[in-house]
């Protein structure tokens, strides 16, 4: 595996319009296919503000940009069939039926207002044009993948669920691991020989009042569909609350990354994920952040245990 940085980079920055703002989060990107007619460019990029009135778009003819928004986006408030925010899409390409297809999440009330948040779907010709379907499919945060002639879906807090027609309608979700406090920022992928693996940040550990915000990054795997997980701790315990504000600190805390990277490779993982101050040793091999917050990247074999 290679991995080059454009030297463009970001890509997508605050203000890039009148409209955007400066909060970004939830980048989804497509190369257009070549059935949709006069598109605005090679590459789609949907994003959203986390308390966001419409879906962010961009366009490009090549990857490394230049970028270029489109100032009305899509799927605005009153088209999303929620009140109150539309946020984190996820967009994939259907061919067979020459159709796209959106996940998004949203609620009747803005973020960080308590309001319960779920997810639906929304379905275009062009990309530019979303008919919203009416039925709730799940809980927040949806990342769909097709896997063996089903799709799946890795939703917040760490559930599962698993659709046979395509996608219009889901299971009920499936946890993947019961923790006492909140879980985030989900990845999923699947490695060779069907071992499914999971990777989130949680708060467990955390101690009220000790003016941290104890975190761990976690991994599990699965070598029988998701019936059965085993866990293990990605890194040691740090503190979010010594990571950079951002200009929704106030709506929904600190951010050390809106996603991670998960992926398969071989009969294994490999892992990107963000990390602040540690608390307490580190652990051992682990280099020291050097920034408020620090990215880190790990290899991971799932080796299956024993079950009596």
């Amino acid at each position: 595996m290679h991995i080059r940085r454009f030297p463009e980079n970001p890509i997508i920055r605050p203000h890039m319009d009148d409209r955007m703002g400066d909060n970004i989060n939830g980048p989804s990107l497509i190369r257009v296919p070549d059935w949709v007619e006069q598109p605005l460019g090679r590459y789609y990029l949907y994003f959203a503000h986390h308390d966001g009135r419409y879906l962010r778009l961009a366009y490009s003819d090549a990857l490394q940009g230049p970028w270029t928004t489109h100032r009305d986006g899509v799927l605005p408030l009153r088209e999303a069939r929620f009140a109150g925010h539309v946020a984190s899409p996820d967009v994939h390409v259907d061919h067979a039926q020459r159709q796209l297809r959106l996940y998004y999440h949203g609620s009747d009330t803005p973020s960080g207002g308590g309001g319960e948040q779920s997810t639906r779907v929304a379905l275009s010709a062009d990309g530019l044009h979303w008919t919203a379907c009416p039925e709730l499919l799940g809980r927040p945060y949806f990342r769909v993948f097709h896997w063996q002639g089903h799709h799946y879906a890795l939703a917040m807090p760490d559930v599962f669920s698993r659709s046979r027609d395509g996608g219009r309608s889901w299971s009920a979700p499936g946890t993947v691991a019961r923790v006492p406090t909140q879980a985030f920022i989900p990845g999923v992928a699947v490695a060779r020989g069907g071992v499914v693996g999971v990777s989130w940040d949680d708060f467990t550990g955390d101690v009220p009042g000790d003016d941290k915000l104890t975190t761990r990054v976690w991994f599990a795997h699965s070598h029988n569909r998701g019936r059965t997980w085993d866990r293990r701790p990605l890194g040691g315990a740090f503190d979010m609350l010594s990571t950079s504000a951002t200009s929704s600190t106030g709506v929904a805390g600190r951010f050390v990354g809106d996603y991670q990277g998960l992926a398969a490779s071989g009969r294994g993982f490999v892992a990107l994920f963000g990390q602040g101050k540690a608390i307490g040793r580190r652990e051992p091999g682990a280099r020291p952040v050097i920034g408020p917050s620090d990215i880190f990247f790990a290899a991971i074999n799932p080796r299956r245990k024993k079950r009596r």
